[in-house]
């Protein structure tokens, strides 16, 4: 898909789409408490990362050419695909996922308002 839009939709909608896509999925995790909502979940929010990741890194190539913010980048999704796990067990209460799934919709909220801006900047290319 990505391929195929390429950047004919600028990188506010896609990115928009992703960040949206992920928000569904969490939204299925805190409201669902069955296996087949878990999936749906997990498939929308695997869809949403895979599509949005290049949009999210072209904009931010599109701001640094130097390419120093895409390296930090990498190194900061390292740590925090260790570091998540960490604080997710902290997060999580006895009664389930909800209040891990409402802190993640917050930090998408926060990424749409930081990303979103930036996108526009660099207008429809």
């Amino acid at each position: 898909m990505v391929t195929w839009l390429s950047t004919k939709a600028g990188r506010v909608f896609p990115n928009g789409i992703a960040l949206g896509g992920s928000i569904a999925g969490l939204l299925f995790v805190i409201n669902g408490s069955s296996a087949v909502a878990f999936v749906a979940a997990a498939m929308l929010f695997y869809l949403a990362w895979v599509f949005g990741l290049p949009y999210l890194m072209g904009v931010i190539a599109s701001l640094d050419p130097g390419g120093r913010v895409a390296a930090f980048d990498t190194v900061m999704q390292n740590a925090g695909l260790a570091a998540g796990p960490a604080v997710a067990g902290f997060v999580i209460t006895g009664e389930g996922y909800g209040m891990l799934g409402w802190m993640g919709i917050g930090l998408y909220g926060v990424s749409m308002i930081l990303i979103l801006p930036l996108a526009m900047s660099l207008g429809k290319d």
